[in-house]
Protein backbone atom coordinates (compact mmCIF):
# COMPACT_ATOMS: atom_id res chain seq x y z
CA UNK A 1 0.00 0.00 0.00
CA UNK A 2 1.18 3.47 -0.72
CA UNK A 3 2.22 5.50 2.22
CA UNK A 4 -0.60 7.61 3.63
CA UNK A 5 0.01 11.10 4.93
CA UNK A 6 -2.22 12.79 7.47
CA UNK A 7 -4.42 15.62 6.17
CA UNK A 8 -3.44 18.90 7.75
CA UNK A 9 -6.30 21.34 8.22
CA UNK A 10 -4.94 24.88 8.34
CA UNK A 11 -5.87 26.93 11.35
CA UNK A 12 -7.46 30.34 11.13
CA UNK A 13 -4.16 32.02 11.89
CA UNK A 14 -2.54 30.03 9.09
CA UNK A 15 -5.27 31.11 6.63
CA UNK A 16 -4.85 34.73 7.60
CA UNK A 17 -1.10 34.46 7.24
CA UNK A 18 -1.43 32.85 3.82
CA UNK A 19 -3.95 35.48 2.76
CA UNK A 20 -1.67 38.26 3.92
CA UNK A 21 1.23 36.67 2.09
CA UNK A 22 -0.81 36.36 -1.10
CA UNK A 23 -1.98 39.98 -0.82
CA UNK A 24 1.58 41.16 -0.36
CA UNK A 25 2.76 39.10 -3.31
CA UNK A 26 -0.05 40.38 -5.50
CA UNK A 27 0.60 44.00 -4.53
CA UNK A 28 4.32 43.55 -5.08
CA UNK A 29 3.82 42.07 -8.54
CA UNK A 30 1.33 44.77 -9.40
CA UNK A 31 3.73 47.49 -8.23
CA UNK A 32 6.52 45.99 -10.30
CA UNK A 33 4.23 45.80 -13.32
CA UNK A 34 3.23 49.43 -12.91
CA UNK A 35 6.84 50.51 -12.46
CA UNK A 36 7.74 48.73 -15.68
CA UNK A 37 4.94 50.52 -17.56
CA UNK A 38 6.03 53.84 -16.13
CA UNK A 39 9.62 53.22 -17.16
CA UNK A 40 8.48 52.50 -20.72
CA UNK A 41 6.35 55.65 -20.78
CA UNK A 42 3.14 53.66 -21.19
CA UNK A 43 1.44 55.08 -18.11
CA UNK A 44 1.18 58.57 -16.66
CA UNK A 45 2.53 58.61 -13.08
CA UNK A 46 0.22 61.44 -12.05
CA UNK A 47 -2.88 59.65 -13.30
CA UNK A 48 -1.70 56.45 -11.62
CA UNK A 49 -1.20 58.29 -8.34
CA UNK A 50 -4.70 59.71 -8.54
CA UNK A 51 -6.06 56.24 -9.27
CA UNK A 52 -4.23 54.79 -6.26
CA UNK A 53 -5.69 57.49 -4.05
CA UNK A 54 -9.20 56.72 -5.25
CA UNK A 55 -8.57 53.04 -4.62
CA UNK A 56 -7.39 53.76 -1.09
CA UNK A 57 -10.47 55.89 -0.46
CA UNK A 58 -12.81 53.11 -1.62
CA UNK A 59 -10.99 50.52 0.47
CA UNK A 60 -11.25 52.82 3.46
CA UNK A 61 -15.01 53.14 2.97
CA UNK A 62 -15.29 49.37 2.83
CA UNK A 63 -13.50 49.05 6.16
CA UNK A 64 -10.44 47.35 4.70
CA UNK A 65 -12.41 44.38 3.38
CA UNK A 66 -11.06 42.72 0.26
CA UNK A 67 -13.27 42.78 -2.77
CA UNK A 68 -12.21 39.22 -3.48
CA UNK A 69 -14.04 37.95 -0.43
CA UNK A 70 -11.01 36.75 1.59
CA UNK A 71 -11.27 35.22 5.05
CA UNK A 72 -12.19 37.37 8.00
CA UNK A 73 -10.16 37.56 11.15
CA UNK A 74 -11.59 36.21 14.37
CA UNK A 75 -10.84 39.53 15.97
CA UNK A 76 -14.40 40.60 15.22
CA UNK A 77 -16.58 41.97 12.40
CA UNK A 78 -15.18 44.52 9.98
CA UNK A 79 -15.88 48.16 10.54
CA UNK A 80 -16.67 50.82 7.95
CA UNK A 81 -19.36 51.36 5.30
CA UNK A 82 -21.81 48.50 4.78
CA UNK A 83 -22.17 49.05 1.03
CA UNK A 84 -20.99 45.90 -0.69
CA UNK A 85 -18.34 45.97 -3.37
CA UNK A 86 -20.85 44.70 -5.93
CA UNK A 87 -23.31 47.52 -5.15
CA UNK A 88 -20.53 50.09 -5.43
CA UNK A 89 -19.46 48.57 -8.72
CA UNK A 90 -23.01 48.73 -10.06
CA UNK A 91 -23.28 52.40 -9.10
CA UNK A 92 -20.03 53.32 -10.81
CA UNK A 93 -20.19 51.15 -13.91
CA UNK A 94 -23.93 51.07 -14.60
CA UNK A 95 -24.01 47.25 -14.53
CA UNK A 96 -27.47 47.39 -12.99
CA UNK A 97 -28.96 48.41 -16.37
CA UNK A 98 -31.58 50.62 -14.70
CA UNK A 99 -33.94 52.50 -16.98
CA UNK A 100 -33.91 55.62 -14.78
CA UNK A 101 -31.33 57.89 -13.19
CA UNK A 102 -32.02 59.62 -9.88
CA UNK A 103 -30.74 63.19 -10.14
CA UNK A 104 -30.26 65.44 -7.12
CA UNK A 105 -30.17 69.17 -7.99
CA UNK A 106 -28.96 72.19 -6.03
CA UNK A 107 -29.06 75.83 -7.13
CA UNK A 108 -26.33 78.47 -7.31
CA UNK A 109 -26.69 82.19 -8.13
CA UNK A 110 -24.12 84.07 -10.18
CA UNK A 111 -24.19 86.83 -7.56
CA UNK A 112 -23.07 84.32 -4.88
CA UNK A 113 -20.98 81.76 -6.76
CA UNK A 114 -19.13 80.58 -3.66
CA UNK A 115 -21.98 78.47 -2.31
CA UNK A 116 -25.32 76.95 -3.27
CA UNK A 117 -28.45 78.97 -2.46
CA UNK A 118 -30.25 77.09 0.29
CA UNK A 119 -33.28 79.40 0.11
CA UNK A 120 -34.16 77.91 -3.29
CA UNK A 121 -34.24 74.40 -1.88
CA UNK A 122 -33.32 71.25 -3.80
CA UNK A 123 -34.95 68.76 -6.13
CA UNK A 124 -34.44 65.01 -6.37
CA UNK A 125 -36.35 62.84 -8.81
CA UNK A 126 -35.83 60.00 -11.30
CA UNK A 127 -35.55 60.64 -15.04
CA UNK A 128 -35.64 58.17 -17.96
CA UNK A 129 -32.19 57.44 -19.31
CA UNK A 130 -33.10 58.76 -22.77
CA UNK A 131 -33.93 62.25 -21.43
CA UNK A 132 -31.74 64.90 -23.04
CA UNK A 133 -29.91 67.38 -20.87
CA UNK A 134 -31.88 70.24 -22.43
CA UNK A 135 -35.19 68.56 -21.49
CA UNK A 136 -33.73 67.87 -18.05
CA UNK A 137 -32.85 71.55 -17.63
CA UNK A 138 -36.32 72.63 -18.78
CA UNK A 139 -37.95 70.40 -16.16
CA UNK A 140 -35.63 71.61 -13.39
CA UNK A 141 -36.32 75.27 -14.25
CA UNK A 142 -40.06 74.58 -14.29
CA UNK A 143 -39.84 73.06 -10.80
CA UNK A 144 -37.73 75.96 -9.55
CA UNK A 145 -40.15 78.61 -10.85
CA UNK A 146 -42.78 77.57 -8.32
CA UNK A 147 -40.46 78.89 -5.59
CA UNK A 148 -38.79 81.55 -7.75
CA UNK A 149 -41.97 83.52 -8.50
CA UNK A 150 -42.81 83.91 -4.82
CA UNK A 151 -40.00 86.49 -4.69
CA UNK A 152 -39.57 87.60 -8.30
CA UNK A 153 -41.82 89.28 -10.83
CA UNK A 154 -41.68 86.58 -13.49
CA UNK A 155 -40.40 83.11 -14.31
CA UNK A 156 -36.75 82.31 -14.80
CA UNK A 157 -35.98 81.40 -18.42
CA UNK A 158 -34.07 78.30 -19.46
CA UNK A 159 -31.50 80.38 -21.35
CA UNK A 160 -30.68 82.20 -18.11
CA UNK A 161 -29.44 78.97 -16.54
CA UNK A 162 -26.70 76.40 -17.04
CA UNK A 163 -26.35 72.85 -15.76
CA UNK A 164 -23.07 72.16 -13.99
CA UNK A 165 -21.54 69.39 -11.95
CA UNK A 166 -21.48 69.60 -8.17
CA UNK A 167 -19.18 72.23 -6.63
CA UNK A 168 -19.79 74.58 -9.59
CA UNK A 169 -17.74 72.54 -12.08
CA UNK A 170 -18.56 73.39 -15.69
CA UNK A 171 -18.70 70.80 -18.45
CA UNK A 172 -15.95 71.12 -21.09
CA UNK A 173 -18.39 70.42 -23.92
CA UNK A 174 -21.98 71.21 -24.88
CA UNK A 175 -24.25 68.72 -23.15
CA UNK A 176 -27.72 69.91 -24.25
CA UNK A 177 -28.18 67.24 -26.91
CA UNK A 178 -26.73 64.37 -24.86
CA UNK A 179 -29.04 61.88 -23.18
CA UNK A 180 -28.50 61.18 -19.50
CA UNK A 181 -27.24 57.66 -20.39
CA UNK A 182 -24.76 59.05 -22.92
CA UNK A 183 -23.58 61.76 -20.54
CA UNK A 184 -23.12 59.19 -17.77
CA UNK A 185 -21.05 57.00 -20.05
CA UNK A 186 -18.77 59.90 -21.00
CA UNK A 187 -18.02 61.08 -17.47
CA UNK A 188 -18.11 57.73 -15.66
CA UNK A 189 -14.41 57.19 -16.32
CA UNK A 190 -11.63 56.73 -13.73
CA UNK A 191 -10.13 60.14 -14.40
CA UNK A 192 -13.44 62.07 -14.34
CA UNK A 193 -16.01 60.25 -12.23
CA UNK A 194 -14.89 61.74 -8.91
CA UNK A 195 -15.47 65.22 -10.30
CA UNK A 196 -18.71 64.66 -12.22
CA UNK A 197 -20.44 61.54 -10.83
CA UNK A 198 -20.91 62.69 -7.24
CA UNK A 199 -23.56 62.22 -4.58
CA UNK A 200 -23.92 64.57 -1.57
CA UNK A 201 -23.31 63.18 1.89
CA UNK A 202 -26.45 62.06 3.67
CA UNK A 203 -28.31 60.95 0.54
CA UNK A 204 -28.83 57.48 2.00
CA UNK A 205 -29.16 54.66 -0.51
CA UNK A 206 -29.64 56.74 -3.62
CA UNK A 207 -26.70 54.74 -4.94
CA UNK A 208 -28.78 51.56 -5.16
CA UNK A 209 -30.23 53.11 -8.27
CA UNK A 210 -28.11 55.07 -10.71
CA UNK A 211 -27.78 58.61 -9.49
CA UNK A 212 -25.63 61.71 -9.29
CA UNK A 213 -25.77 65.36 -8.31
CA UNK A 214 -25.99 68.44 -10.54
CA UNK A 215 -26.21 72.16 -9.95
CA UNK A 216 -28.33 74.66 -11.84
CA UNK A 217 -26.27 77.82 -12.21
CA UNK A 218 -28.50 80.91 -12.48
CA UNK A 219 -27.23 83.94 -14.38
CA UNK A 220 -28.94 86.44 -12.12
CA UNK A 221 -27.49 89.44 -13.94
CA UNK A 222 -29.20 88.35 -17.16
CA UNK A 223 -32.48 87.91 -15.30
CA UNK A 224 -32.21 91.39 -13.77
CA UNK A 225 -31.32 92.92 -17.12
CA UNK A 226 -34.46 91.41 -18.62
CA UNK A 227 -36.79 92.37 -15.78
CA UNK A 228 -35.31 95.55 -14.28
CA UNK A 229 -37.50 98.67 -14.01
CA UNK A 230 -37.42 101.29 -16.73
CA UNK A 231 -38.94 104.75 -16.70
CA UNK A 232 -40.31 106.88 -19.51
CA UNK A 233 -36.92 108.56 -19.96
CA UNK A 234 -35.27 105.18 -20.47
CA UNK A 235 -37.71 104.43 -23.28
CA UNK A 236 -36.69 107.67 -24.95
CA UNK A 237 -33.02 106.79 -24.57
CA UNK A 238 -32.08 109.25 -21.83
CA UNK A 239 -30.23 108.44 -18.66
CA UNK A 240 -32.23 106.77 -15.92
CA UNK A 241 -32.16 107.57 -12.26
CA UNK A 242 -31.28 105.27 -9.41
CA UNK A 243 -33.32 102.10 -9.35
CA UNK A 244 -36.07 102.25 -6.74
CA UNK A 245 -36.68 99.31 -4.44
CA UNK A 246 -39.99 97.51 -4.54
CA UNK A 247 -42.41 98.74 -1.92
CA UNK A 248 -45.81 97.98 -0.52
CA UNK A 249 -49.06 99.91 -0.97
CA UNK A 250 -48.95 103.64 -1.71
CA UNK A 251 -51.76 106.08 -2.16
CA UNK A 252 -50.53 109.53 -2.99
CA UNK A 253 -46.91 110.22 -3.88
CA UNK A 254 -45.58 110.43 -7.43
CA UNK A 255 -43.58 107.46 -8.69
CA UNK A 256 -41.59 106.52 -11.74
CA UNK A 257 -43.81 105.15 -14.43
CA UNK A 258 -42.17 102.92 -17.03
CA UNK A 259 -43.83 101.42 -20.08
CA UNK A 260 -43.83 101.61 -23.84
CA UNK A 261 -44.44 105.00 -25.44
CA UNK A 262 -47.87 105.63 -26.95
CA UNK A 263 -48.56 108.52 -29.26
CA UNK A 264 -52.30 108.12 -29.85
CA UNK A 265 -55.25 108.91 -27.63
CA UNK A 266 -56.82 105.87 -26.03
CA UNK A 267 -60.10 104.60 -27.43
CA UNK A 268 -62.62 102.42 -25.64
CA UNK A 269 -65.32 100.01 -26.69
CA UNK A 270 -66.58 99.97 -23.10
CA UNK A 271 -70.03 101.48 -22.60
CA UNK A 272 -70.38 103.11 -19.15
CA UNK A 273 -73.55 102.71 -17.12
CA UNK A 274 -76.07 105.54 -17.33
CA UNK A 275 -77.52 105.25 -13.86
CA UNK A 276 -76.81 103.63 -10.52
CA UNK A 277 -77.95 100.10 -9.85
CA UNK A 278 -80.84 99.74 -7.41
CA UNK A 279 -80.59 97.20 -4.62
CA UNK A 280 -82.84 95.59 -2.05
CA UNK A 281 -82.01 94.95 1.57
CA UNK A 282 -81.40 91.33 2.61
CA UNK A 283 -83.24 89.65 5.48
CA UNK A 284 -82.34 86.32 7.10
CA UNK A 285 -84.34 83.15 6.55
CA UNK A 286 -83.99 79.41 6.86
CA UNK A 287 -86.39 78.04 4.24
CA UNK A 288 -86.74 79.75 0.91
CA UNK A 289 -88.25 79.51 -2.54
CA UNK A 290 -86.10 81.39 -5.01
CA UNK A 291 -85.25 82.17 -8.60
CA UNK A 292 -81.75 82.69 -9.97
CA UNK A 293 -80.56 85.86 -11.63
CA UNK A 294 -77.40 85.57 -13.71
CA UNK A 295 -75.33 88.27 -15.38
CA UNK A 296 -73.82 88.11 -18.86
CA UNK A 297 -71.46 90.69 -20.33
CA UNK A 298 -71.63 91.85 -23.94
CA UNK A 299 -68.34 91.01 -25.61
CA UNK A 300 -68.46 94.13 -27.77
CA UNK A 301 -69.11 96.94 -25.28
CA UNK A 302 -68.97 95.30 -21.84
CA UNK A 303 -72.62 96.08 -21.16
CA UNK A 304 -74.21 93.80 -18.51
CA UNK A 305 -77.49 91.94 -18.96
CA UNK A 306 -79.14 90.38 -15.90
CA UNK A 307 -81.73 87.68 -16.50
CA UNK A 308 -83.95 86.02 -13.91
CA UNK A 309 -84.86 82.38 -14.42
CA UNK A 310 -88.55 81.41 -14.50
CA UNK A 311 -87.81 78.19 -12.60
CA UNK A 312 -88.62 78.25 -8.90
CA UNK A 313 -86.08 76.41 -6.72
CA UNK A 314 -86.30 75.39 -3.07
CA UNK A 315 -83.51 75.57 -0.53
CA UNK A 316 -82.38 76.09 3.04
CA UNK A 317 -80.51 79.18 4.17
CA UNK A 318 -78.45 79.54 7.33
CA UNK A 319 -80.37 81.86 9.62
CA UNK A 320 -77.18 83.12 11.30
CA UNK A 321 -76.07 86.55 10.07
CA UNK A 322 -73.00 86.87 7.89
CA UNK A 323 -69.87 87.33 9.98
CA UNK A 324 -67.97 90.40 8.82
CA UNK A 325 -64.76 91.85 10.18
CA UNK A 326 -64.61 95.47 11.29
CA UNK A 327 -62.90 96.32 8.01
CA UNK A 328 -65.81 94.91 6.01
CA UNK A 329 -68.56 96.60 8.03
CA UNK A 330 -69.77 100.16 7.71
CA UNK A 331 -71.02 102.53 5.09
CA UNK A 332 -68.33 101.55 2.55
CA UNK A 333 -69.50 97.95 2.42
CA UNK A 334 -73.10 96.77 2.72
CA UNK A 335 -74.12 93.17 2.25
CA UNK A 336 -77.28 94.02 0.33
CA UNK A 337 -75.54 95.68 -2.64
CA UNK A 338 -75.92 92.43 -4.50
CA UNK A 339 -76.85 93.47 -8.01
CA UNK A 340 -73.93 95.86 -8.31
CA UNK A 341 -71.60 93.18 -6.95
CA UNK A 342 -72.92 90.63 -9.44
CA UNK A 343 -72.24 93.00 -12.33
CA UNK A 344 -68.76 93.76 -11.01
CA UNK A 345 -67.90 90.07 -10.79
CA UNK A 346 -69.28 89.46 -14.27
CA UNK A 347 -67.23 92.30 -15.72
CA UNK A 348 -64.09 91.19 -13.90
CA UNK A 349 -64.46 87.74 -15.48
CA UNK A 350 -65.00 89.39 -18.87
CA UNK A 351 -61.89 91.57 -18.57
CA UNK A 352 -59.80 88.70 -17.16
CA UNK A 353 -60.35 86.75 -20.39
CA UNK A 354 -59.27 89.76 -22.43
CA UNK A 355 -56.19 90.26 -20.27
CA UNK A 356 -55.10 86.64 -20.70
CA UNK A 357 -55.66 86.94 -24.45
CA UNK A 358 -53.43 90.03 -24.54
CA UNK A 359 -50.71 88.17 -22.62
CA UNK A 360 -50.95 85.25 -25.05
CA UNK A 361 -50.62 87.56 -28.06
CA UNK A 362 -47.56 89.26 -26.60
CA UNK A 363 -46.14 85.93 -25.37
CA UNK A 364 -45.90 87.24 -21.80
CA UNK A 365 -45.81 84.89 -18.83
CA UNK A 366 -48.35 85.92 -16.16
CA UNK A 367 -49.67 84.31 -13.00
CA UNK A 368 -52.84 82.45 -13.96
CA UNK A 369 -55.94 83.51 -12.05
CA UNK A 370 -59.69 83.02 -12.33
CA UNK A 371 -62.78 84.90 -11.18
CA UNK A 372 -65.44 83.40 -8.95
CA UNK A 373 -68.83 82.39 -10.33
CA UNK A 374 -71.83 84.12 -8.78
CA UNK A 375 -75.58 84.55 -9.13
CA UNK A 376 -78.36 86.43 -7.36
CA UNK A 377 -80.88 84.41 -5.40
CA UNK A 378 -84.25 86.19 -5.14
CA UNK A 379 -86.35 84.67 -2.37
CA UNK A 380 -90.14 84.76 -2.66
CA UNK A 381 -93.06 84.10 -0.34
CA UNK A 382 -94.01 80.38 -0.26
CA UNK A 383 -96.24 79.36 -3.15
CA UNK A 384 -99.79 78.88 -1.82
CA UNK A 385 -101.57 75.65 -2.59
CA UNK A 386 -104.42 76.15 -5.03
CA UNK A 387 -107.60 74.05 -5.10
CA UNK A 388 -107.66 71.55 -7.90
CA UNK A 389 -109.95 72.68 -10.71
CA UNK A 390 -110.96 71.39 -14.09
CA UNK A 391 -108.93 74.03 -15.82
CA UNK A 392 -106.40 75.18 -13.24
CA UNK A 393 -104.97 78.63 -13.86
CA UNK A 394 -101.19 78.63 -13.90
CA UNK A 395 -99.55 81.12 -11.54
CA UNK A 396 -99.28 84.57 -13.09
CA UNK A 397 -101.94 83.93 -15.74
CA UNK A 398 -105.07 85.00 -13.78
CA UNK A 399 -106.81 88.37 -13.57
CA UNK A 400 -104.85 91.52 -12.82
CA UNK A 401 -106.56 91.80 -9.43
CA UNK A 402 -105.38 88.36 -8.37
CA UNK A 403 -102.07 88.39 -6.53
CA UNK A 404 -99.64 85.70 -7.60
CA UNK A 405 -97.66 84.73 -4.49
CA UNK A 406 -94.55 83.82 -6.48
CA UNK A 407 -94.25 87.39 -7.79
CA UNK A 408 -93.99 88.86 -4.30
CA UNK A 409 -90.27 88.62 -3.59
CA UNK A 410 -88.99 89.56 -0.14
CA UNK A 411 -85.25 88.89 -0.05
CA UNK A 412 -82.22 88.93 -2.32
CA UNK A 413 -78.80 87.33 -1.85
CA UNK A 414 -75.55 87.17 -3.79
CA UNK A 415 -74.37 83.55 -3.93
CA UNK A 416 -70.81 82.43 -4.66
CA UNK A 417 -69.36 78.90 -4.53
CA UNK A 418 -67.69 77.92 -1.27
CA UNK A 419 -63.95 78.20 -1.75
CA UNK A 420 -61.31 75.82 -0.42
CA UNK A 421 -59.53 78.53 1.55
CA UNK A 422 -61.03 81.33 3.62
CA UNK A 423 -57.71 83.20 3.78
CA UNK A 424 -58.02 86.41 1.74
CA UNK A 425 -55.07 87.72 -0.28
CA UNK A 426 -55.30 91.51 -0.79
CA UNK A 427 -53.71 93.26 -3.76
CA UNK A 428 -55.17 96.76 -3.49
CA UNK A 429 -57.63 98.82 -1.52
CA UNK A 430 -60.56 100.96 -2.62
CA UNK A 431 -57.88 103.63 -2.96
CA UNK A 432 -54.21 102.76 -3.16
CA UNK A 433 -52.32 100.34 -5.39
CA UNK A 434 -49.69 97.74 -4.64
CA UNK A 435 -46.21 97.89 -6.08
CA UNK A 436 -45.01 94.58 -4.71
CA UNK A 437 -42.90 92.94 -7.33
CA UNK A 438 -43.41 89.19 -7.05
CA UNK A 439 -45.19 87.51 -9.97
CA UNK A 440 -48.69 87.27 -8.51
CA UNK A 441 -48.88 90.89 -7.33
CA UNK A 442 -47.26 92.15 -10.52
CA UNK A 443 -49.91 90.29 -12.54
CA UNK A 444 -52.76 91.88 -10.56
CA UNK A 445 -51.23 95.36 -10.94
CA UNK A 446 -50.80 94.85 -14.69
CA UNK A 447 -54.39 93.58 -14.90
CA UNK A 448 -55.65 96.81 -13.28
CA UNK A 449 -53.50 98.85 -15.65
CA UNK A 450 -54.75 96.96 -18.70
CA UNK A 451 -58.44 97.45 -17.77
CA UNK A 452 -57.94 101.21 -17.46
CA UNK A 453 -56.19 101.33 -20.83
CA UNK A 454 -58.75 99.04 -22.48
CA UNK A 455 -61.66 101.22 -21.33
CA UNK A 456 -59.84 104.51 -22.03
CA UNK A 457 -60.10 105.53 -18.36
CA UNK A 458 -63.85 104.85 -18.20
CA UNK A 459 -63.73 101.89 -15.80
CA UNK A 460 -61.26 100.43 -13.31
CA UNK A 461 -61.11 97.77 -10.62
CA UNK A 462 -60.15 98.47 -7.02
CA UNK A 463 -60.04 96.50 -3.79
CA UNK A 464 -58.78 93.48 -5.74
CA UNK A 465 -58.68 90.39 -3.54
CA UNK A 466 -58.91 86.63 -3.81
CA UNK A 467 -58.24 83.27 -2.21
CA UNK A 468 -57.05 79.87 -3.36
CA UNK A 469 -59.69 77.58 -4.85
CA UNK A 470 -59.95 74.61 -7.19
CA UNK A 471 -58.71 75.32 -10.69
CA UNK A 472 -61.76 75.52 -12.99
CA UNK A 473 -59.64 74.06 -15.80
CA UNK A 474 -59.92 70.73 -14.00
CA UNK A 475 -56.27 69.81 -13.56
CA UNK A 476 -56.75 69.07 -9.87
CA UNK A 477 -54.68 72.00 -8.61
CA UNK A 478 -55.53 75.25 -6.87
CA UNK A 479 -55.42 78.74 -8.32
CA UNK A 480 -55.95 82.31 -7.17
CA UNK A 481 -59.68 83.09 -7.44
CA UNK A 482 -60.74 86.74 -7.39
CA UNK A 483 -64.04 87.86 -5.88
CA UNK A 484 -65.92 90.88 -4.53
CA UNK A 485 -64.08 93.73 -6.29
CA UNK A 486 -64.82 97.44 -6.07
CA UNK A 487 -64.90 99.66 -9.16
CA UNK A 488 -64.53 103.33 -10.10
CA UNK A 489 -66.38 105.13 -12.92
CA UNK A 490 -66.57 108.85 -13.75
CA UNK A 491 -70.33 108.90 -13.20
CA UNK A 492 -69.92 106.97 -9.92
CA UNK A 493 -72.72 104.61 -10.97
CA UNK A 494 -71.09 101.22 -10.42
CA UNK A 495 -72.14 100.76 -6.79
CA UNK A 496 -70.87 101.34 -3.29
CA UNK A 497 -67.24 102.41 -3.00
CA UNK A 498 -67.17 104.11 -6.43
CA UNK A 499 -64.98 107.20 -5.95
CA UNK A 500 -65.25 108.44 -9.52
CA UNK A 501 -62.32 110.40 -10.98
CA UNK A 502 -60.51 110.29 -7.64
CA UNK A 503 -59.97 106.55 -8.07
CA UNK A 504 -58.34 107.03 -11.49
CA UNK A 505 -56.13 109.87 -10.24
CA UNK A 506 -54.98 107.77 -7.31
CA UNK A 507 -53.94 104.92 -9.60
CA UNK A 508 -52.11 107.22 -12.04
CA UNK A 509 -50.22 108.96 -9.23
CA UNK A 510 -49.28 105.76 -7.40
CA UNK A 511 -48.71 103.13 -10.07
CA UNK A 512 -45.22 101.98 -11.08
CA UNK A 513 -45.15 99.96 -14.27
CA UNK A 514 -43.60 96.58 -13.57
CA UNK A 515 -41.99 94.04 -15.87
CA UNK A 516 -45.34 92.61 -16.98
CA UNK A 517 -46.74 96.06 -17.81
CA UNK A 518 -43.75 96.75 -20.03
CA UNK A 519 -43.85 93.34 -21.70
CA UNK A 520 -47.54 93.88 -22.51
CA UNK A 521 -46.65 97.30 -23.96
CA UNK A 522 -49.29 99.04 -21.84
CA UNK A 523 -49.76 102.78 -22.14
CA UNK A 524 -47.59 104.76 -19.70
CA UNK A 525 -49.36 106.68 -16.97
CA UNK A 526 -48.64 109.94 -18.79
CA UNK A 527 -50.98 108.79 -21.57
CA UNK A 528 -53.58 107.74 -19.00
CA UNK A 529 -53.37 111.20 -17.44
CA UNK A 530 -53.91 112.86 -20.82
CA UNK A 531 -56.99 110.73 -21.41
CA UNK A 532 -58.31 111.53 -17.94
CA UNK A 533 -57.87 115.26 -18.61
CA UNK A 534 -59.84 114.96 -21.86
CA UNK A 535 -62.71 113.20 -20.07
CA UNK A 536 -62.85 115.83 -17.35
CA UNK A 537 -62.74 118.70 -19.85
CA UNK A 538 -65.54 117.13 -21.86
CA UNK A 539 -67.65 116.72 -18.73
CA UNK A 540 -67.13 120.37 -17.79
CA UNK A 541 -68.17 121.51 -21.28
CA UNK A 542 -71.36 119.45 -21.09
CA UNK A 543 -72.25 121.02 -17.76
CA UNK A 544 -71.59 124.56 -19.00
Amino acid sequence: MPEQHPVVVPTTSTMVAESSSQDYHRKFCYAAFVANLQANGEIDPEKQLAQERRKATIEGRLGGRSASGGATSQAGPSTGAMTSASELSNLRSNVGKAAHFTIFVQFRLSTKPGSVDKSLGTTCRPYPEDTTFFALKEDIVQQLNVQWTTKHVTDLLVNETELRARNNITFPQDTDTLTIRKWYGIWNQPETRDAYITIPAGMGKIGKSLGFCLELFIDYDSFLQRTSSEDDDAVLGTKTGKKRKASGSHTGSKRRKGSQMHTSILTSSFRPDSEAVTTTKVLASNKIHFRRTVCTINLEDGKPTCRESTEVENGLLDIAPMSLSAVDRGKTKEVFAVLADLIRIGRMSHFAKGFRARADRENVEIEYFQVSDAFIMKAYDPVLERPVEKDPIPPGMGSEDEEDPITSFKQVFLVEPRRLSSAVIKFSGTLGVTNRNEKRSATMTAFSHWVIENTACEYMFADIQGSLDRDARGDGGTVLTLFDPMTHTHAQTSGLGDHGALGFKDFIDSHQCNFICRQLKLAPTSVLQEQLDIIEETAEEELA
